[in-house]
């Protein structure tokens, strides 16, 4: 996260309680809202998801077409998609890195 130390802002690892669920394979870090959000290495962006957790062991992804995150996401809230408010989803992304 942009003007946040490594390691900052996490809120829950692999193997912690949340509630009393066991958080077997996700880490959820936490910023303030438009905080932007820096890779590591410099990526192509091949796919961009909106998401939404059922439990920690399911979940909801809510795909489409469109040219930029912020077309999509109007698209997806337009459609009616999500089961629950805007507010707890997130984004998810998928870049893959050059060889």
């Amino acid at each position: 996260m942009d003007g946040q130390e490594a390691g900052k802002g996490t809120l829950y690892k692999l193997q912690q309680y949340i509630g009393t669920e066991v958080n077997f394979a996700s880490l959820f870090i936490g910023a303030p809202l438009g905080t932007e959000v820096r890779a590591p290495e410099d990526g192509i962006l091949v796919s961009f998801s909106i998401c939404t957790l059922n439990s920690l062991t399911s979940s909801n992804s809510f795909g489409g077409d469109a040219d930029n995150f912020d077309a999509f996401r109007v698209s997806v809230l337009q459609r009616g998609d999500l089961p629950v408010s805007p507010d707890y989803s997130w984004k998810s992304s998928l870049t893959v890195l050059p060889k």
